[in-house]
């Protein structure tokens, strides 16, 4: 699967089975087919990235976010984010039909006077039958959804919840693919789907983003069924100190300061946290990685004001995944040990812009 990105509204599917046909003289076989604004106007711009799944139906599909300042007018969901799911196979004749080639579930969220976009999704099986049956995306008005496919019957695909799980503050869109995992200490009876989402806010796409100065965030937001979460429903995480040569420090006993807990741990009534970015024009625009109970985000501050600049600083930051806190660290002997397998939190200042995290694992010898 190819993404024409910022060039095009439209992707396109290429069968590269055998390495030896995949060449020129062979192209009308090696294209399989190619989805664009042409076939559904409500396909923007596809920066969002699609992921291949098989479905609960049995066909295996790419889901897509809708991308950014798609053309859509006169349709009841023109303006509107929206979740594609395109299915391989339909579009072998060349020819794309709504309903039976691919879908469309749209959020309700945007209008042609404000157009929405729907960012890369986060794709997955929440039941370990190698089926995808759950989506999770954000959108460029601050909104993260959940899309529930787990009905064999495509009719009944929907947004869960009725509405977004998540709106953050104004003027925090979402562009980062969310990072998942199963709430690590919290049963999954009685919280179903009992999902941790961690991403990022801010933008990085077209001119003028990298002038913008509005407060971005990292959020962590706990989907156990209930939807329309906002900010008041997190724990608002601190720093206790940022700064260029002594790194950032988070606080470690914010929770038990605020004595909170999240729902259903004894008396709880928080569904995550979130961590205001400090820096002016600080943002997250790449993808989270969780391991070993730290999540891993990197962040962009753009420095120069020219709108074909690149470069810039950022940050390149850990925390523990339930709490936004900073983890202990643990001198012993000549050196360090850390707790629950070699973990360590950091937060390091760096002279250009970060990508995505790459973690990397040692022994413990």
């Amino acid at each position: 699967m190819g993404i024409q990105g910022s060039g095009g509204r439209g992707l396109f599917a290429l069968d590269v089975t055998d390495p030896e046909k995949f060449k020129e003289s062979n192209a009308t076989h090696t294209a399989l087919w190619e989805f664009s604004s042409n076939d559904d106007p409500h396909l923007g711009y596809t920066l969002a990235r699609p992921t291949i799944a098989l479905l609960p139906n049995g066909r295996w599909a790419a889901i897509v976010g809708n991308g950014y300042e798609h053309t859509a007018t006169g349709t009841p969901t023109s303006g509107q984010a929206e979740l594609f799911v395109i299915f391989l196979d339909g579009g072998l004749d060349r020819k794309w039909t709504e309903g039976r080639d691919y879908l469309r579930i749209p959020t309700g969220a945007g209008s042609v006077s404000r157009r929405n976009g729907l960012s890369t999704p986060a794709v997955i099986d929440t039941d370990g039958d190698r089926v995808a049956d759950r989506v999770y995306a954000g959108d460029i008005q601050g909104n993260l959804w959940a899309f529930d496919l787990s009905s064999k019957l495509t009719a009944d695909w929907k947004v869960a919840h009725g509405g977004p799980l998540f709106s953050g503050a104004a003027r925090q869109p979402i562009m980062a693919k969310p990072e998942i995992i199963r709430h690590p200490t919290l049963p999954l009876r009685g919280n179903e789907p009992n999902l941790m989402i961690f991403f990022g806010t801010g933008q990085y796409l077209v001119a003028g983003d990298n002038t913008t100065t509005d407060t971005q965030s990292f959020y962590a937001v706990w989907d156990r069924g209930r939807g329309r979460l906002d900010r008041t429903d997190l724990v608002e995480q601190v720093f206790l100190r940022t700064n260029q040569s002594g790194g950032r420090i988070t606080d470690p006993d914010r929770w038990q300061e605020l004595k909170v807990d999240y729902r259903q741990a004894s008396s709880g009534d928080r569904y995550g946290w979130y961590l205001d970015l400090p820096d002016k024009g600080e943002r997250v625009v790449t993808d989270a990685r969780y391991r070993d109970g730290l999540v891993f985000f990197n962040t962009l501050v753009p420095t120069d004001p020219r709108p074909c600049a690149a470069g810039g600083t950022g940050w390149m930051m850990s925390v523990d995944a339930l709490t936004g806190c900073q983890v202990p660290r643990i001198t012993h002997g000549h050196g360090f040990w850390f707790p629950l397998e070699n973990r360590v939190s950091v937060t390091l200042r760096t002279a250009g812009s970060c990508v995505v995290p790459a973690l990397v694992g040692h022994g413990k010898g």
